[in-house]
């Protein structure tokens, strides 16, 4: 199955990939005005296949190789015609290099084919990345892009020169209320379903309630990523009008978009209602977890699973802050896990454990669901994130590393009422990996700075 993703810039897309790749399906995600300027119109097939047909009958070549559909884009290999057909075939390289970028160059051994099974609209600019991270877009402005983003996605329907057999609008249950954004996504759904009302293709409009999870911008409306943000910068915010709120976890929206017949249904049965004012007290409350590994003991297990989510977002925003904060040349060392905390508190653990030898590394992606865990039980690791370039996360099982050791000054000038030398803390220094992030550890080689001890990684991932 290949779908057409129209939304680069909605954090939804990458959960749907995360997904996907689970899933064994293909997704082609863009923005839908670049995408729209590569698509060939029926000008340019027909120009292509008058050339092409220049091309048979003067070198005798085939201008469509074996299986493709009639009217796909190719194109000829000066090197592999025949001889004597270097001039028409000069003619035929420039048109493939001109026409809309949907031709590729001479050369190339790929050309897009432009036929999809489905095409989603990921419409609700709220769940966008802004284009300027510190500006916050207004209502006026969201409304606005989204009426631009619409357009561009009718016109890439109109273009496409096979209509996939299912289009999807990934809109928001505020859809139709008085708001600029509830009436632009209203709009969006009357052109969309105009789009696709003369053709043989289902036509759905998924409406989902808040969407939270990794990544996503804390701006207005999104409640729990404000509640994040505010958590991971020091602060202990808490909502004055207590109210009931549908919210929707982003992987379980990205599993509905990337099934291969999406369920109508299914964009409010995976939702679950909860107290604005218990999300902020459960967010402190869990706040605390990446640094002492506990699970607050009022919490019981049947809530583990949303927390488990919460948790999960609340760990990015920190990763997030830790990033400004730092810059890109921050080290931090990992917390250890203390020894009184219980383990098998957590709901069905699984574990594995790696073995790593001085100069060799290990990739762990964070599981889609549940509590994963990392903890280095020997030796000394770095741990790093593809997506926070810049911080490095030393995990010392033994004695810090010597460019780590905080001097006597430094540790007189934190609390001068302590003896020293400190004591090292009891216990594993322990990361926990948000859904779907990648962690690359590594174990550096002998005569560095990190010394030359293999370390051992144990994972341990809850199944709630």
């Amino acid at each position: 199955m290949t779908s057409l993703v129209c939304g680069n810039r909605s954090v939804l897309a990458w959960h749907m990939q995360l997904q996907a790749a689970q899933a064994g399906h293909t997704l082609e995600v863009v923005d839908p005005r670049v995408f729209l300027a590569t698509i060939p119109t029926d000008d340019d097939i027909d120009v292509i296949c008058d050339d092409a047909e220049n091309d048979d009958a003067n070198s005798g070549t085939s201008s469509l190789p074996a299986g493709s559909p009639i009217g796909s884009p190719v194109a000829v290999d000066n090197a592999t015609a025949a001889n004597g057909a270097a001039d028409e075939n000069a003619t035929w390289n420039d048109t493939a290099e001109t026409v809309s970028g949907a031709v590729v160059a001479a050369g190339n051994s790929s050309c897009p084919s432009f036929h999809f099974d489905s095409l989603i609209y990921l419409a609700d600019a709220r769940l966008w990345t802004p284009q300027d991270p510190s500006h916050t877009p207004t209502d006026t402005e969201l409304a606005q892009e989204i009426r631009a983003t619409t357009e561009a996605v009718v016109n890439v329907i109109e273009t496409l020169p096979v209509m996939p057999a299912t289009v999807v609008l990934a809109s928001s249950i505020s859809a139709g209320n008085t708001t600029e954004v509830g009436q632009a996504l209203a709009e969006a759904a009357v052109l969309i379903e105009q789009a696709t009302s003369g053709a043989a293709t289902r036509y759905m409009e998924l409406q989902f309630p808040q969407v939270f999870g990794e990544g996503f911008p804390a701006m207005k409306g999104a409640l729990i990523a404000q509640l994040c943000d505010a958590i991971s910068a020091g602060k202990h915010p808490r909502v004055s009008q207590d109210r009931p709120m549908t919210i929707m976890y982003a992987q379980e929206a990205a599993r509905i978009l990337t099934n291969e017949m999406p369920d109508l249904a299914m964009s409010m049965a995976e939702s679950s209602k909860e107290p604005t004012g218990q999300l902020a007290i459960t967010l402190n409350e869990i706040s605390n977890m990446s640094v002492d590994g506990h699970i607050p003991d009022r919490i019981p297990s049947s809530r583990y699973g949303l927390v488990f989510q919460l948790y999960s977002t609340l760990r990015t925003a920190q990763l997030r802050v830790a990033q400004l904060r730092n810059g890109e040349n921050g080290r931090h060392i990992l917390p250890k896990l203390p020894t009184s905390t219980v383990i098998e508190e957590l709901p069905r653990v699984t574990s594995r454990t790696h073995f790593l030898q001085p100069g060799s590394t290990v990739e762990i992606q964070g599981t889609l669901n549940g509590l994963h865990r990392l903890a280095v039980v020997a030796g000394t690791a770095e741990l790093t994130l593809p997506n926070f370039p810049g911080i490095v996360f030393v995990a010392a099982a033994d004695k810090l590393p010597e460019e780590d050791q905080p001097s006597t000054a430094q540790a007189i000038a934190q609390d001068p009422a302590d003896d020293y030398p400190v004591a090292e803390p009891q216990g594993m220094p322990f990361f926990d990996v948000p859904h779907g992030y990648t962690v690359r550890c590594e174990c550096k080689k002998n005569g560095s700075a990190q010394g030359g001890n293999p370390v051992a990684i144990v994972e341990w991932v809850s199944e709630p």
